[in-house]
């Protein structure tokens, strides 16, 4: 490897007249390297870079098909700091070393694993979630949407399958974000953007108040009395002693077995006077008891204390907060 390296900055001194090496530092296009390695952009006699000049310096590119294909023992803790260009991500895998490989960019190996590097597309991590106002896809980023992984770019679908969804991604429409609990998966959905109250949701007391009115009581029925009556008009009873007379050997009750004497003298009357009820001339009263029967439909006055009904109708409450409406997005990668 040594002579390797030095025929190659040997071809570099034939081939280049701006190439420069001083205290161990090497620099290109400048006899003032600054570090280690010092690359310039080429310059003109007066010093300006030419504008023909692709100026840059480019990291060794390869895919990750490629990168997979090298295995997991080939670059260790002696190749920490390498960087690499993934120029596809379509083959491959993103296992041991490469779990971090899922977009095409610049990769630097830690000893142990391949890391994006930063302000690039290779700093969101598949799953990766955020909320915007475009639109549609972009960058890498899917709307979260429902849509089946199929309809997905092929690294799209292998990234969406690495995350567990295999069939659909998840639809984040008109829903918010929750963090999972330990018997939930993740990607699901749940709760409602209604609301109803239970009667179990309510709290154990009873609605009272004073009511005042008629209440209505059907069909026939009785009603147990005691009162005073009043009889109208002139009517008769039986007669009572002094009010009429018996004819002579008859007494009262007898039936006739009595034996009639008419000589003319007082023994042919029997005794003066009869016992018994007399008449009672004109309106007068006479007390009664019992139960009477009231036929029909009827009212009866009422007054009190009841409990009575909320008159809900149970309709549904809106349970959704203020909002400012967004798309949620998910990394798929590109």
């Amino acid at each position: 490897m040594k002579n390797k390296f030095t025929l190659n900055i040997a071809a570099m001194l034939l081939i280049s007249t701006n190439f420069y090496a001083q205290d161990g530092r090497i620099g290109i296009n400048t006899p003032d390297p600054k570090t280690t390695l010092d690359v310039n952009g080429k310059t003109d006699a007066s010093g300006n870079v030419l504008t023909m000049d692709k100026t840059g310096l480019q990291a060794p590119r390869l895919t990750r098909a490629e990168l997979t294909a090298k295995g997991n023992t080939l670059y260790g803790a002696d190749q920490k700091g390498a960087l690499v260009y993934i120029t596809d991500v379509s083959g491959g895998d993103t296992l041991d070393q490469r779990t971090n490989i899922t977009t095409i960019g610049y990769y630097y190996f830690d000893g142990s694993i391949w890391n994006g590097l930063k302000n690039n597309t290779a700093s969101y991590t598949p799953g990766d979630i955020k909320h915007s106002v475009k639109a549609a896809d972009h960058d890498g980023w899917y709307l979260l949407d429902g849509r089946t992984v199929s309809s997905l770019p092929a690294n799209a679908q292998l990234a969406a399958n690495n995350l567990g969804f295999t069939v659909n991604i998840p639809d984040a429409t008109n829903r918010v974000l929750k963090t999972k609990t330990s018997l939930e998966t993740l990607g699901t959905t749940g709760g409602s953007n209604t609301l109803n109250i239970a009667q179990t949701n309510l709290p154990n007391i009873n609605l009272s108040g004073s009511i005042s009115g008629t209440a209505q009581a059907n069909g026939d029925h009785s009603h147990a009395f005691s009162a005073t009556t009043s009889l109208a008009g002139i009517h008769a009873h039986g007669p009572i002693a002094g009010t009429g007379f018996l004819l002579g050997g008859t007494t009262i009750g007898n039936n006739g077995t009595g034996n009639y004497q008419g000589n003319g003298l007082q023994s042919s009357w029997g005794g003066v006077g009869l016992g018994g009820a007399t008449a009672n001339a004109g309106n007068h009263t006479h007390t009664l008891s019992g139960t009477t029967a009231n036929t029909g439909s009827h009212t009866h006055t009422v007054s009190g204390t009841t409990t009575v009904s909320t008159g809900g109708a149970n309709t549904a409450m809106n349970n959704m907060q203020a909002y400012l409406v967004v798309n949620t997005f998910i990394y798929l990668g590109l």
